[in-house]
């Protein structure tokens, strides 16, 4: 199971590294061609969805890292069974959000795949880029019912 989920890990890390490195190479070869009165028509819209995708797919690892903000005042008051089991419960409501935001974006995406509405630029259908949506909080989803159990056993 460690040998999967350090796989994951690893494809997560490269995805997200793609993902900003490509919309950095963008951004940058646009600015330089535009000193020569030259520019890509598509290239904020491809950084702009870089950046989404990145976003809603770094929610997982961010978990993995425990890197998200927390509000811990009065955690840290706590002694330690009870900040881990205060950790325990924000996990486990984590996971019960995660699911219903995960449905919720599922939906939405059925809902964009009726229409055949285009982004301006790429002519990409709109589900493509609402995709992320499901498959971010999914892996986040994940993420949290591991802290939990991890958690669980202490």
């Amino acid at each position: 199971m460690k040998r999967i989920q350090a796989i994951f890990t690893r494809a997560e890390e490269a995805i997200l590294a793609a993902g900003l490195m490509g919309s950095l190479l963008v951004m940058f070869l646009n600015v330089v061609l535009r000193k020569f009165n030259i520019g890509f028509t598509w290239s904020e819209e491809v950084v702009r969805y870089l950046i989404v995708w990145v976003t809603f797919l770094g929610i997982s690892y961010c978990i993995k890292k425990d890197a998200h903000i927390v509000i811990d005042l009065l955690v840290n008051y706590l002694p330690d069974r009870g900040k881990r089991t205060a950790l325990a419960f924000v996990d486990f409501i984590s996971v019960i959000f995660s699911a219903l935001l995960t449905y919720m974006g599922y939906s939405l995406v059925v809902g964009q795949m009726m229409f055949s509405q285009k982004t301006a630029a790429l002519q990409l259908p709109f589900y493509l880029v609402y995709l992320v949506l499901p498959i971010g909080f999914a892996w986040g989803a994940v993420r949290f019912a591991d802290s939990f159990r991890k958690r669980l056993k202490g």
